[in-house]
């Protein structure tokens, strides 16, 4: 199953290699799900028009607007009924032709089998595919939620992953209304394999923004983790180290150059780093607020607005 948002232009290409690339795999029945997030382009009635070509094998989930990729593919995996399902995006950077590879790893025994990026040398840098500022925030991201808790993110994946239905059953039991797939994945534990490829980078694709990537970064950190609320005490560490320095220099100056500190000085000096602490603290508790609120009030994650398969597909 995959979330379609704006992927006109090459959103019959991708149906066409996901159905070929399931039924690489066995004769077993399969289902291409396809989640539509609030397109504003053709995305819906070319993907109708594959319902049509491709009969008991394709189904439209149509939300009612954009609510974001996490709740799409929520979405999706509430409505897949299959054994093995596959998750991954629908722009085609993630080539669908790797799916038979997931599959065949999780009969393997495995509960959860990622994609795992690398660069086209082999390692690890660059291996998101960005370049740049964004490669750089990339890699840290991964590396830090890699190493994060008692059940670190695996590093170097995306949502490009095959699961057993054991664990989607699992996942749809999360009752949060703001999820981050990778860290419930990781969260519930089970066998994990991984299949490594390069991604390919589209150049006609819509180019994320640095803000939005930092957007998901944040909200991957504090709806997964309290690494966030942990990092303070380091840092109070660091910043007191600003005006230990700066005593030390007035004591100096004080016993060496015979000159005596201005108390104004002083206390304007730690009045102002006792105020940035302050702030840093109600920032990292101010974010957690205001996910707490969005909890207690249980929004639904999404709205369906139609579901179109073969049995309601006109022609």
């Amino acid at each position: 199953m995959a979330p379609v948002f704006n992927e006109a232009s090459h959103v019959s290409e991708f149906v066409d290699r996901c159905v070929a690339a399931a039924r690489a795999c066995s004769p077993s029945p399969f289902e291409l799900v396809l989640v539509d997030d609030g397109s504003r382009d053709r995305s819906r009635e070319i993907i109708t028009q594959k319902i049509g070509e491709y009969r008991g094998l394709v189904k439209l989930v149509e939300l009612s607007r954009n609510f974001g990729q996490q709740a799409a593919f929520h979405a999706g995996l509430s409505l897949a009924a299959g054994d093995i399902v596959v998750t991954l995006d629908s722009d085609l950077q993630d080539p669908p032709e790797l799916i038979p590879r997931l599959v065949e790893n999780l009969r393997e025994g495995y509960g959860v089998v990622y994609a795992r990026r690398v660069s086209s040398a082999g390692g690890r840098w660059g291996a998101s595919g960005h370049s740049g500022l964004k490669a750089v925030g990339a890699f840290i991201f991964h590396r830090l939620m890699s190493r994060m808790g008692s059940h670190p993110i695996a590093s170097d994946v995306g949502e490009y992953r095959c699961m057993s239905r054991q664990v989607v059953d699992h996942l749809l039991e999360f009752p949060e209304s703001t999820v981050f797939l990778p860290g419930l994945v990781a969260y519930v534990g089970f066998r994990t394999g991984y299949v490594e490829y390069v991604r390919q980078r589209r150049s006609d694709r819509a180019p994320t923004t640095l803000r939005r990537l930092t957007g998901r970064a944040l909200d991957a950190l504090t709806s997964f983790s309290v690494a966030p609320l942990v990092l303070v005490m380091p840092l109070a560490v660091a910043v007191w180290l600003i005006p230990a320095g700066m005593l030390l220099w007035l004591v100096v100056d004080a016993l060496v150059f015979h000159r005596t500190p201005s108390a104004a000085a002083l206390g304007w000096f730690w009045g102002a780093v006792a105020w940035c602490l302050t702030l840093s603290v109600l920032a990292v508790i101010a974010h957690y607020l205001g996910r707490i609120f969005i909890e207690i009030k249980r929004r639904p994650r999404y709205f369906v607005r139609r579901i179109v398969d073969k049995s309601n597909h006109g022609g």
